[in-house]
């Protein structure tokens, strides 16, 4: 199947018009990525903040990425960090993620590893790979967490079930196996 960028980015700009803030977002994501357009922070940027603007949960995530990683704007940890509690309190993971890395590294607040592991268990809790494997680093090193290599496992374990090389890699470095492949309880 082809893509076609121009038809969707008609069609984008036609909801965005009318102020659909997912068109919104996506736009920005064209623009981010140089799909189907030339690349353009700056346009992203603009997309993303009128999406946010509505409080569209993904809009204001890749604002908050934005300054976070100065992509189009100069960063700004602190607009970051607005933009990243606003998404992360409509349950948004990519959001709970980023927020984790924020507290675990100090960038924008004050370091806070037992903050950074509650984010990054927010995100692991819905399925999302990557804060699945920061989870369980934090529970193989213990920062903010009592160490727990069986955690650390299982949390690898929900993580390579969704196909992460990664985590494979790291349930192997551990010696131990992921007989199910099941993902942990999210109780």
């Amino acid at each position: 199947m082809t893509q076609d960028y121009q038809k969707a980015q008609d069609n984008f700009q036609s909801a965005a018009a009318q102020n659909c803030a997912l068109a919104q977002n996506d736009l920005g994501d064209m623009y981010l990525y140089g799909r189907g357009v030339a690349r353009d922070p700056s346009s992203a940027l603009d997309w993303y903040r009128k999406a946010a603007q509505q409080n569209d949960a993904m809009g204001q995530n890749n604002l908050g990425y934005m300054h976070l990683h100065g992509l189009g704007v100069q960063a700004g940890p602190k607009q970051a960090l607005d933009w990243l509690i606003k998404s992360s309190a409509r349950g948004n993971p990519f959001a709970q993620d980023s927020l984790g890395y924020m507290y675990l590294t100090g960038i924008g607040v004050d370091r806070d590893p037992a903050q950074s592991f509650q984010c990054f268990k927010s995100a692991a809790e819905q399925g999302y790979a990557e804060s699945e494997i920061h989870l369980a680093e934090l529970y193989r090193k213990g920062p903010g967490v009592e160490q727990s290599t069986d955690e650390a496992i299982r949390w690898y374990c929900a993580a390579a079930a969704t196909g992460s090389v990664a985590a494979h890699l790291q349930v192997q470095n551990l010696n131990a196996s992921c007989p199910t492949i099941a993902a942990p309880n999210h109780d």
